[in-house]
């Protein structure tokens, strides 16, 4: 793969950036420790509340993510810093909140718990270990079995552990998901995406066409209904998307998937997909040219 005639970030940060990770990240961050604190307080079910965690977990990535590239930010480092630095928070609101929900004279300890240092936590969370032993249940109906001190440190630990891993894997994989123009200072946009015809060829072949800018396999494709497919076992498709930033008329870029397509038991559409390119410069003519054939109103391609 020729990585030059691909979009590569350049690592740059908007100096508003850490000012949209506090603040815009830090209230949405808020929001959504309240949501999972009265979940994990009143839920009674240990599988629900691992799924509330992870949830919660890539919720605070998203949100990382979100408020970094607001304040422009291109840098895979820095989405992940603020993905840390908000779970951190998230977790101390949780503790906050979930405080306030469930122990006696609650929102009295969460006032002192608010400015204390790692010490104080320390203690209390020792001093709650020993004292608070929560109940968990396996199935829906069944009595649940009390955890031990120990255990107690061990589900906290863990549930820390699995929200931070998780808002760091939502924060990595959705980090790169936006090109950026640096000509313009703006984030480009989707113009096209589309389902349309199947190409015959290897997906190694069309990446080598594609980079040496032959676009000429996807001229000839139409758009497809997939309903139009429903009698057919498996059939293939290409996942095409347009890339550009408006106010420069050279940011063009292309992302081509290949897919394979099937239908369940239950009628749902299953996909398979191989990603031929992403974030390939496409010449200006090219993607004219692709957009008037493929953004205009017309009939679908029937199955062959």
């Amino acid at each position: 793969m020729n990585k030059t005639k691909y979009y590569v970030r350049s690592g740059r940060v908007g100096a508003s950036a850490p000012l949209y990770v506090l603040l815009g990240g830090g209230i949405g961050v808020a929001i959504v420790a309240a949501l999972y604190a009265v979940v994990i307080r009143y839920n009674p079910f240990i599988y629900f509340s691992f799924l509330a965690t992870l949830l919660f977990g890539g919720l605070i990535g998203f949100i990382a993510v979100q408020a970094s590239q607001a304040g422009k930010s291109r840098s895979l480092p820095f989405d992940l810093f603020a993905a840390l630095l908000l779970s951190a928070f998230g977790l101390w609101a949780y503790w906050l909140i979930w405080i306030v929900l469930e122990l006696d004279h609650g929102a009295h300890v969460a006032g002192e718990l608010v400015f204390a240092g790692p010490a104080t936590w320390g203690d209390f969370l020792n001093w709650l270990a020993e004292n608070y032993h929560v109940t968990v249940s396996r199935y829906i109906g069944t009595h649940g079995a009390q955890a031990s001190t120990d255990n107690m440190r061990w589900i906290w630990a863990g549930e820390a552990l699995l929200v931070m891993l998780a808002a760091q894997l939502l924060a990595w994989t959705s980090s790169g998901v936006r090109i950026f123009s640096e000509r313009t200072g703006k984030w480009a946009e989707t113009t096209l995406k589309a389902d349309v015809q199947g190409i015959d060829g290897e997906p190694g072949a069309l990446r080598e066409a594609f980079e040496r800018g032959d676009f000429s396999a996807l001229m000839p494709l139409a758009r497809i209904d997939p309903q139009a497919y429903r009698l057919e076992t498996a059939w293939r498709n290409v996942d095409l998307e347009l890339i550009a930033e408006p106010s420069d008329d050279t940011f063009r870029a292309i992302t081509v998937r290949t897919v394979v397509n099937r239908w369940d038991k239950k009628g749902k559409r299953k996909q398979t997909r191989t990603t031929v390119v992403e974030h390939l410069w496409i010449a200006p003519r090219d993607y004219d040219a692709l957009l008037t054939r493929l953004a205009v109103a017309e009939t679908p391609a029937l199955p062959a």
